[in-house]
């Protein structure tokens, strides 16, 4: 059921909507809203192409119906526990959120996910072909939660990438946590522009030492943890951390509990020559705020943190 849980994760229709790195709320004369209207959370449904390929086979058909299920109870879940920016939230399905827009009602939010395909950048080598900019074909696509407003439903508000982490509860758990902050942090702290936000970060990146690092083991590659074994790591990255399993990471985050930071990788829907770039970042397990990051073309192990990006970090601020 796992692979299919994270195809449920991490598809949906492809949107045209641009794709770049996203830090700050996309339309900020929007951002009132949401907070003035109900969100409409919308849930997956049984894909009609899924259930076609895999009619023939009943115990993948099976798998893949109970992972819709998983991925809707663990949404609503989330929602439930973190959401608290609108007036109220509801559970929609595919077709009532599509009325929503069609009929530009101003009295919703919608939040629903999508895909969008890559963006390959200009190299800058002077070579005609590798200077055009656009998307890439549908193999390439990177999954998004966005928000926009019922009554100008092609206007994104805000939206946070799914990050590449394979355990479901903490890529949902930051997906929403990071929408709301940005909305928070637009309102309150005027952050409107990508520049402020990596400057907040910079002011906050110092709480890493009062913070012990959480290394859960689906986020690590197989040379950070030689040298988490060996020790060596303590000469790489001078604060606290741990090792620790998947399960005990999940309920510290999903906890909100304090004195912990934890990695995670997030695509920026960017790609040079075949590589895409990666935001590495640390979050604060107590509210979901980026404490540290650093944006990289990535050849291999694209998916996990190693002990060169937490060197990176411990340089930057010690």
């Amino acid at each position: 059921m796992k692979k299919f849980f994270l195809f449920v994760l991490l598809s949906i229709v492809v949107s045209n909507f641009k794709v770049f790195a996203q830090y700050v709320p996309m339309n900020g004369k929007y951002v009132e809203k949401v907070s003035e209207t109900t969100l409409a959370v919308v849930l997956q449904t049984e894909d009609t192409k899924e259930l076609k390929k895999l009619k023939d086979n009943p115990d993948e058909l099976k798998s893949y119906k109970e992972s819709v299920t998983k991925y809707n109870s663990m949404l609503k879940t989330v929602i439930e526990r973190e959401w608290d920016v609108s007036q109220s939230f509801e559970f929609v399905s595919p077709e009532r959120a599509e009325q929503i827009k069609k009929s530009k009602n101003p009295e919703y939010c919608i939040l629903e996910k999508i895909s969008v395909a890559n963006y390959r950048m200009s190299t800058g080598t002077g070579n005609a072909s590798s200077k055009i900019g656009g998307p890439l074909g549908p193999n390439n696509i990177t999954s998004y939660a966005m928000i926009v407003w019922g009554g100008k439903p092609k206007k994104a508000i805000v939206r946070s990438a799914i990050p590449l982490v394979d355990v479901p509860e903490i890529s949902m758990t930051f997906m929403i946590q990071h929408l709301k902050n940005q909305l928070f942090d637009y309102t309150n702290n005027g952050i409107d522009k990508n520049s402020r936000f990596k400057k907040e970060i910079s002011n906050r990146s110092p709480q890493l030492q009062d913070r012990s690092l959480l290394l859960y083991d689906k986020v690590i590659t197989s040379s950070l943890q030689s040298v988490i074994n060996d020790g060596s790591l303590k000469e790489m990255y001078g604060y606290q951390y741990q090792s620790s399993n998947d399960k005990n990471a999940i309920d510290i985050i999903t906890n909100h509990k304090k004195g912990f930071v934890y990695p995670i990788v997030i695509p920026t829907g960017v790609v040079q020559y075949t590589n895409p770039l990666y935001l590495y970042c640390l979050i604060d397990s107590h509210d979901g705020r980026v404490l540290y990051f650093t944006e990289q073309f990535a050849t291999k192990t694209r998916e996990q943190i190693s002990e060169n990006h937490l060197q990176m970090a411990y340089e930057s601020i010690k």
